[in-house]
């Protein structure tokens, strides 16, 4: 056995991709190409305990609002530095992205007779109001925290969904009338 080359930088020797037994590699730490997959989104999301994950449903994603803007309270000074710093705005929008497409998902199956145009109309406006940024506004601008704020956001989420499902209950009559003739 060969023995590994160590870096000098202090620093470096505890991340263990430089070594070159790859055997001992294994059991010291992530090789090179997990060091550079982590963008810390799927870290982010667990702390503040995003209820964005697939599968979800939407009944889900209501009863855990509250609880991720608590989690955005908790955890501001982590926020605020992600939007204020290009590594931490490239992690969010990582993580936006898959956000994004796991809400789409969520809205095609809760509201299956809903146009697609619609359907997108619905997943801005909820992704706008289930956002950090949301949080930040009311934080900011009205002085509430986490926990009032995810109140006030799940109401309004409640309303629009009371709203949408009766939307999606008349345009599945609708084209079953449509059907029958």
């Amino acid at each position: 056995m060969t023995k590994a080359a160590y870096p000098t930088q202090p620093g470096w020797y505890c991340i263990g991709f430089d070594r070159e037994d790859k055997e001992l590699q294994a059991d010291i730490g992530p090789d090179m190409g997990d060091i550079l997959e982590f963008t810390g989104a799927e870290w982010l999301d667990e702390k503040v305990g995003t209820t964005l994950k697939a599968p979800i449903g939407l009944d889900d994603l209501l009863d855990g609002v509250e609880t991720v803007y608590a989690g955005f309270e908790d955890n501001e000074d982590i926020l605020r530095s992600h939007w204020a710093t290009p590594h931490g705005r490239a992690i969010r929008e990582k993580g936006r992205v898959r956000r994004l497409a796991a809400l789409g998902s969520v809205i095609r199956e809760a509201f299956p007779h809903l146009s697609p145009s619609e359907q997108g109309q619905v997943t801005a406006i909820l992704s706008v109001l289930h956002s950090s940024r949301t949080w930040q506004a009311f934080k900011d601008d009205f002085g509430m925290d986490g926990r009032e704020s995810g109140k006030v956001v799940a109401w309004a989420l409640r309303t629009l969904v009371a709203d949408l499902r009766q939307r999606e209950a008349e345009a599945a009559q609708q084209k079953k009338t449509d059907k029958s003739k």
